[in-house]
């Protein structure tokens, strides 16, 4: 099954038990991939190196009007002032998962299932 087809289904199904099968399937495609990504980003961070950078992730931040560090820290203040947001539409979408979901949503760990995540893609208010 293509990439079209997978998010069609994963936008329109409300099957958990199809979603939980399409999410595992699509992430065994990538477990093969895992050594060849990891040499992937070593040979990205020798090249940043080379330019000077620590890593890949340095050479990134350093492509704004300031240093990677000033970046890194405003992201952290950015952060600090949106967790209080985050935490509070994490608890709002699990919670209207659960309803709609049932067992297939709650999880022990009050993490939201990331199949059951991926539906929203295609508008919040339409899904939940």
């Amino acid at each position: 099954m293509g990439i079209d087809a997978l998010s069609s289904i994963m936008a329109t199904s409300r099957d958990p038990q199809e979603l939980t099968r399409l999410w595992v399937g699509w992430h065994a495609v990538g477990a093969p991939m895992k050594d060849k990504y990891a040499r992937f980003i070593e040979l990205q961070n020798i090249g940043a190196r080379e330019l000077g950078y620590k890593d890949t992730g340095e050479l990134w931040r350093a492509g704004y009007d300031m240093t990677p560090a000033q970046f890194s820290a405003e992201l952290d203040r950015a952060w600090t002032q949106l967790e209080p947001l985050y935490h509070e539409l994490h608890t709002y979408v699990r919670k209207r998962l659960i309803a709609r979901y049932g067992k297939a949503a709650d999880r022990p760990d009050g993490m939201i299932p990331a199949q059951l995540l991926a539906i929203c893609g295609a508008g919040v208010g339409q899904h939940l």
